[in-house]
C-alpha cells in the first residue's frame, strides 16, 4: 500500500468526513516461550496431587520463578507438606508461600497476601476428585509473570505505520496473560522525543467471560496509551470510542 511517499503495509485505514486517514496495525502475540516454561514448572508441581491418598487442598503461591536447584528442593518438601494434617502456612523465604488446607479439598479459593506485590500472575490447578474417589483434592499453584514481549511488538508494528498521518497499534492480548497492566508502563517509556514518533498511540485489548455480581458475562476491556510526542495525534473521535471500554484503574 502506498502511504505518503513510502511502500508500508498498514492493515487498514479509518477516517471521518473528510479528515486525514488514521492507518491501524492489528496484531496479537503468540504465546511466549516464557509463559510455556513457568506453566510447565507449575504442572510439575501440581501434578504431585495424585500421590497421597488423603484429602487436601494446597496453595503453593510463587513469587518468582525458582531456579531447577529451588524446584527439587520444592517438590522435596511439597511431598511432606502435603502429608501433615490441619491448617498450616509456611513461608519459603523469597520463593513461595504455601498454604495447606485454606480452603475445602474441591473449592478454589485464591488467597489474599497483603504484603506481596501486586503484579500479573499466571495459575495451574490440579484436581482428584469425583465418583468413587474417597479421597478429593487439589493443588493450586500461582507464580509471578513477567512478559518481555512488549518492545518488539511496538517496534515491528511501527515500522508499517506512515510518517505524514496518525498511526494506531491495535494489540489483542488474549496470549499476553496480564500484559494490559504490564505492557503499559513498558509502552509509556518507549514513547520518546525521537523514539517511535509515527505511533499515535498503543491500544491493548481482550475480552473474556467473567463472574459478576449479575453472574456471568461477556467482558470487553480496552487500555489506551496515547504518545506525548507522536507526530499526529490520534483524533479525539476514535480516543473516546476506545476510551469507553477501558475499565478503572484498581
Amino acid at each position: 500500500m502506498k502511504v505518503g511517499n513510502r511502500n508500508r503495509k498498514p492493515d487498514f485505514r479509518i477516517r471521518q468526513g473528510t479528515e486525514p486517514w488514521t492507518y491501524v496495525e492489528v496484531t496479537q502475540p503468540n504465546i511466549a516461550k516464557a509463559e510455556t516454561k513457568v506453566q510447565a514448572i507449575m504442572g510439575r508441581l501440581a501434578n504431585f496431587v495424585r500421590h497421597p491418598q488423603k484429602s487436601f487442598s494446597l496453595e503453593i503461591f510463587l513469587r518468582r520463578e525458582p531456579s531447577a536447584e529451588e524446584i527439587g528442593a520444592l517438590t522435596i518438601f511439597v511431598r511432606e507438606f502435603c502429608l501433615l494434617e490441619g491448617k498450616r502456612t509456611h513461608d519459603m523465604s523469597g520463593l513461595a508461600i504455601l498454604s495447606l488446607n485454606a480452603s475445602a479439598p474441591n473449592v478454589i479459593v485464591p488467597l489474599e497476601h497483603p504484603s506481596e506485590p501486586k503484579v500479573p500472575r499466571l495459575g495451574h490447578v490440579a484436581f482428584v476428585s469425583g465418583p468413587g474417589e474417597p479421597h478429593p483434592r487439589h493443588i493450586s499453584v500461582r507464580m509471578a509473570y513477567a512478559d518481555d514481549r512488549a518492545k518488539d511488538v511496538l517496534s515491528s508494528e511501527a515500522k508499517q505505520l506512515p510518517t505524514d498521518s496518525p498511526g494506531l497499534i491495535m494489540v489483542q492480548m488474549g496470549r499476553a496473560p496480564g500484559g494490559i497492566r504490564s505492557w503499559e508502563p513498558i509502552i509509556a517509556r518507549r514513547f520518546q522525543p525521537r523514539i517511535h514518533t509515527r505511533v499515535s498511540a498503543i491500544c491493548l485489548f481482550r475480552s473474556a467471560h467473567e463472574w459478576t455480581p449479575d453472574g456471568e458475562a461477556w467482558i470487553p476491556e480496552t487500555k489506551l496509551i496515547a504518545n506525548p510526542h507522536a507526530y499526529h495525534p490520534l483524533p479525539a473521535w476514535i480516543t473516546n470510542a476506545l476510551s469507553k471500554a477501558q475499565r478503572p484503574a484498581d
